[in-house]
């Protein structure tokens, strides 16, 4: 009889090697992966130092690791905010480069450069701060997989709120429980979405998750049906941006600022 463990390592080896479709290697910057991982199990500490090269800092920071695996600090000495990495280097440098081309649930396809990108969040991270939503505070995210919801999620990260993001089509009862679980008084959602060619209503479930929810004090709502009610503490996503200048300047954070919340599962998270 094979002993199951064999059996099980003899899984993780296939032998086969894949090349990288041409062009690869004019973005890709790790030109020897062998090499590289060779490198990293030399010296860790300093191969993760220099890794963070690779980031926009606000204050560079010196030591890569502190602590220990029971208390593990990650570059703690410095200083950042996680967007700049994202968008306003690209934006610098290649405006009208494609951040995202994204594919509807409907069929339909929307691209957006890192100029676009960067002018929509900075737009909504100012619609945010003027609700009041400040460093710290918790926003929960219950979207479709869409351009708006990257909106969402990296204008929360350029003022420091941490965002939460629930899987669009989850009942009210789990939403409700990862809105108190966060302590979140904002709630950014769509009414609609579709999957596999239905309509999914997810105004309903919304306003069923906030039935005893006071603490919840705005939700903002990216509509896309226009037959759905609108709720006393709720926005709509174009009125909430109406006005807002495209300009934020990124909230700078200590490295180890959390950037997001992330259930390890969608039914067995807690």
């Amino acid at each position: 009889m094979t002993d199951s463990g064999d059996f099980i390592e003899a899984l993780l080896t296939t032998g086969e090697v894949f090349a990288a479709p041409p062009g690869v290697a004019e973005w890709y910057p790790i030109a020897d992966h062998d090499a590289w991982n060779a490198q990293a199990l030399v010296d860790p500490l300093a191969w993760w130092h220099r890794a963070a090269e690779d980031l926009a800092w606000e204050i560079f920071p010196q030591t890569a690791f502190a602590g220990a695996m029971g208390d593990p600090h990650w570059y703690p000495d410095g200083r950042l905010n996680v967007t700049e990495s994202c968008l306003d280097r690209h934006a610098r440098t290649h405006p009208t480069a494609i951040a995202y081309d994204a594919l509807c649930e409907d069929g339909t396809e929307r691209a957006i450069t890192y100029a676009e990108l960067l002018a929509e969040v900075c737009r909504f991270a100012n619609a945010l701060k003027a609700d009041g939503v400040r460093a710290g505070d918790r926003v929960c995210i219950y979207m479709p997989l869409s351009i708006e919801g990257i909106v969402a999620m990296l204008a929360c990260a350029r003022i420091g709120a941490i965002h939460s993001v629930v899987y669009a089509g989850l009942g009210p009862t789990a939403l409700r429980d990862r809105i108190d679980d966060a302590g979140a008084e904002v709630l950014i959602v769509a009414d609609l979405t579709w999957r596999r060619g239905k309509a999914v209503d997810l105004k309903s479930i919304v306003d069923q998750a906030l039935a005893g929810l006071p603490q919840v004090r705005r939700v903002v709502t990216w509509r896309r049906d226009p037959r759905s009610t609108k709720g006393e503490r709720e926005r709509d996503w174009d009125e909430f941006l109406a006005g807002m200048s495209a300009i934020c300047a990124p909230h700078i954070v200590a490295s180890e600022h959390p950037l997001f919340i992330l259930y390890t599962s969608g039914t067995t998270g807690k």
